[in-house]
């Protein structure tokens, strides 16, 4: 079926705010970790794509249009510059992109149809995160599409909630199907590293996107400081929709913007304290890495983080009043949270990174030719007299 043996072009599709898209930070590591030496193609409309491993095509889309119309913008510049036809396989993040792609294949040959189709997900749409509630009519379509058609694969993060939503959405979908979501591995604790000389200080990091809520950690920054603690906010970068709220941020707090990766390490590792208020996560590795500078997370209750350091990680709150009292509670006794960080770190993280065993046997089983579409009309049409 394949006319060679290991792909030659790779489309990876990544759409987002005009801001660092966390979705390509996770392209610019996957890329590294692929089997092939092959042409790797990103097409995105998002910043953060210099640490690609491939081209870039940079696609100009206005930042006030929903998430679903800037992965449709995307999908679309792929397919006019002809690039979507090239693809051996294609790899997103969006269920939108996943749609089109498919149907947009169907264009072209039989070939380019069975070639594989892989959703990695960023995170599976809940229900009341106002993000995803432009997803809501697709949604149904896309899982039904992964159930029943050989070439549409779905992996989700390794975080126990996108699994449950994932299966979830499958069988409600394609109850009858035998295919399976598969885990992506994307990290592995291997102790501390770098760890920065210690303040008594909390920081907030993250992109400045109302689902990362911070608009909660200005209300507890402002409880910690009457408190006499010094806190800080991070932001990768800021699209021009959100400088609003950043110029009112910087008016009650020190805020630092776009920091190279050192200074990063520096500023943010130095702190005690990480506070997380996000709506939702898959597996997120901004957050991971401070925690390996031995920096305490103290987690806002959700479900995304129930295994994120497993269950009997205690600093997880439901009111910023509890907040407070925890990021200072740290600071006073914040050797034995250390230990208990290292210990919860090295049970839930010792897996070694999967992706290219994944993406390997996704396209093993194409070139097998395990994929067995009919695309054959049997009745054109009703007879016209």
């Amino acid at each position: 079926m394949a006319e060679h043996r290991q792909p030659k072009t790779i489309l990876w599709i990544a759409a987002g705010n005009q801001e660092n898209e966390s979705l390509v930070s996770l392209f610019s590591r996957l890329v590294k970790q692929l089997p092939w030496e092959c042409r790797n193609i990103l097409m995105t409309n998002a910043l953060n794509w210099d640490n690609f491993k491939g081209e870039v095509y940079k696609v100009n889309i206005t930042d006030d249009l929903s998430l679903v119309t800037r992965y449709r913008q995307v999908v679309l510049a792929a397919y006019h510059e002809g690039i979507l036809e090239q693809a051996d396989i294609i790899i997103t993040g969006g269920m939108t992109a996943t749609l089109l792609s498919y149907v947009l294949s169907v264009e072209y040959s039989t070939n380019l149809r069975e070639r594989p189709i892989v959703y990695i997900s960023p995170k599976v749409p809940e229900k009341s995160v106002t993000e995803f509630s432009v997803e809501g009519k697709e949604e149904r379509l896309f899982w039904w599409l992964v159930g029943n058609m050989s070439n549409i694969h779905a992996i989700v993060l390794d975080n126990d909630r996108e699994y449950e939503l994932a299966s979830e959405r499958l069988f409600e979908s394609a109850p009858y199907t035998g295919k399976s979501i598969e885990r992506l591995i994307l990290w592995k604790y291997n102790g501390a590293t770098e760890v920065p000389g210690k303040k008594d200080k909390v920081v907030w990091s993250g992109r400045l996107n109302p689902i990362k809520r911070p608009d909660i950690g200005a209300r507890i920054f402002s409880l910690l400081r009457g408190r006499d603690v010094e806190v800080e906010f991070f932001f990768p970068a800021v699209a021009p929709s959100r400088r609003r709220f950043l110029s009112a941020l910087k008016q009650d707090f020190q805020v630092y913007l776009n920091l190279e990766t050192t200074e990063y390490r520096r500023e943010a590792g130095s702190a005690k304290v990480l506070l997380i208020t996000s709506e939702v996560e898959g597996q997120p590795l901004g957050y991971l890495e401070l925690l390996e500078m031995d920096v305490i997370p103290v987690i806002r209750k959700r479900p995304w983080m129930k295994t994120f350091l497993t269950e009997k990680w205690p600093l997880v709150f439901t009111s910023e009043g509890e907040s407070v009292e925890m990021c200072i509670d740290v600071m006073q006794n914040y050797t034995k949270y250390v230990d208990l960080l290292h210990d919860c770190l090295g049970e839930r993280y010792n897996k070694e990174p999967n992706f290219a065993q994944l993406i390997e046997q996704i396209w093993s089983d194409y070139v097998a030719g395990d994929y067995r579409h009919d695309y054959s009309v049997a009745n054109r049409g009703r007879k016209v007299r």
